[in-house]
């Protein structure tokens, strides 16, 4: 990875590329189950949990200490390969580590910034979303009681201590417009730091009095999810979402963030049932004259570009490599950019679906789990970083931890569903995240991003 991060950090200042993240050093993220880590790309390496722990003692712990250190040696294991995937396909207008870059690194020691994620209350069912991340979807979908969110009034007292030194805030998760603790965190933040900057992303949906009131007050950066400009299809992918209704609230938020001086932009998630789209929603957001953030979707396999076969992304890498997108403003061009590292990335799954391809030839169709694992052990054997004299412990580890998966699904009745996602996960993916976590944690994200089950 060393000429990609030399790429990298030529696109930032000099000052920042002393750490490859800052995100230690500046950042928490409280996740709603309590799970606090210092980023909200990274749910891996949990450095505390509320209420167990006060917010000072999460900020002070070892945990925090110890992946600023990782970092700070360009080691990504303790749960930042998401950011390391982007360097290596060179997607850096993607990549959540340069979001860090610009904030100050305080004297008293406090974050400069906080990140919330303390509900999944949403009201939308997106195809590519989950329980863990809407309400409506554990309810309707998951047929699941709703997640008891971890944080009381006593958290958003706790917060006092580090508002006044705070300068950027994130609120997400399910529709932060929907969820009233940070209706009421930001009320607190009105009152003793108006001048915080807040970032939410919003599905669009909600636009109340007391939430013009609120925004009003303090200076919002907007970013509105879409995922699709078409209504048949904005409606099939974000169930329950009208889009001659967000399309009203997307122009008042920007005529908002004109007016404030804060920043707008749209959210998409290139996927099986959109990409086509690409092109025609860059060309939406020039209109709006903002820019466009693409997410990357590996979950489910039925929405993921990654999860198709060569031979499908090569004929989708071929289509949008002809797309004629303006580059006049400074907006256009950088929006071009994003869509042409999207198409790059592409282009990295193409070949690691060529791998992937190669892998089931040599083992057989991967219909179980002993497939699974044989391809797991030769993928370990031939493509993978670690030593030779350690690749049969990681071996026997990672499937250990699957097979306590499979057991906890058997026993709510889901062996086959566990089976089939397990099946269906990337090698690569796999042999990064696992062997770095215990069962228990293990278990939490695949409940928490590949299959439902039961808490």
């Amino acid at each position: 990875m060393g000429d990609e991060l030399i790429k990298y950090n030529e696109k930032r200042v000099p000052e920042a590329r002393t750490m490859v993240c800052w995100a230690p050093i500046k950042s928490l993220y409280f996740g709603f189950r309590g799970n606090t880590s210092v980023c909200c790309f990274n749910k891996i390496h949990v450095v505390g949990k509320y209420p167990d722990l006060t917010i000072r003692e999460i900020w002070n712990s070892a945990k925090r200490k110890e992946i600023t250190q990782r970092l700070a040696q360009n080691d990504f294991s303790l749960g930042c390969m998401g950011c390391e995937e982007l360097i290596v396909a060179e997607n850096f207008k993607a990549l959540p580590a340069k979001n860090f870059d610009s904030l100050p690194v305080l004297r008293t020691g406090f974050p400069s910034k906080m990140d919330f994620e303390l509900s999944n209350e949403c009201n939308l069912e997106c195809l590519m979303c989950r329980g863990e991340f809407s309400s409506s979807i554990r309810k309707n979908r998951e047929k699941l009681p709703p997640i008891k969110s971890a944080y009381d009034s006593d958290f958003v007292d706790q917060l006092e201590e580090f508002i006044p030194y705070l300068e950027n805030s994130h609120f997400l998760g399910g529709e932060p417009f929907l969820v009233p603790i940070y209706l009421n965190i930001w009320e607190r933040m009105v009152a003793i730091n108006p001048k915080i900057r807040i970032s939410i992303q919003t599905n669009g949906t909600i636009l109340t009095n007391r939430i013009k009131h609120i925004i009003n007050s303090m200076n919002f950066d907007i970013a509105v999810s879409i995922d699709s400009i078409i209504e048949e299809n904005y409606r099939i992918i974000r169930k329950n979402g009208e889009w001659k209704k967000v399309l009203s609230n997307i122009h008042f938020f920007r005529e908002y963030c004109r007016e404030k001086g804060t920043h707008f932009h749209i959210s998409y998630c290139p996927m099986i049932q959109n990409w086509k789209e690409l092109p025609d929603v860059v060309k939406f957001a020039n209109e709006l004259d903002c820019n466009i953030f693409f997410n990357t979707v590996f979950h489910p396999k039925s929405c993921s570009i990654n999860s198709l076969s060569s031979t499908e992304i090569s004929k989708i890498v071929a289509f949008l490599s002809k797309s004629n997108l303006q580059s006049n403003t400074t907006i256009q061009k950088e929006n071009k950019l994003s869509f042409l590292q999207v198409v790059s990335h592409f282009e990295l799954w193409q070949k690691e679906a060529l791998e992937r391809e190669k892998l089931i030839n040599q083992t057989g169709k991967i219909v179980d789990l002993e497939t699974y694992f044989a391809g797991l052990k030769l993928y370990i054997n031939e493509n993978s970083d670690i030593v030779p004299k350690e690749q049969q412990a990681t071996i026997e580890d990672i499937e250990a931890k699957l097979n306590y998966i499979v057991s906890v699904a058997s026993e709510n009745n889901l062996h086959e569903t566990a089976t089939q996602r397990i099946i269906e996960m990337d090698y690569k993916t796999v042999v990064q995240s696992l062997p770095q976590i215990d069962r228990e944690h293990a278990l939490y994200l695949f409940k928490s991003f590949v299959t439902p089950l039961p808490d």
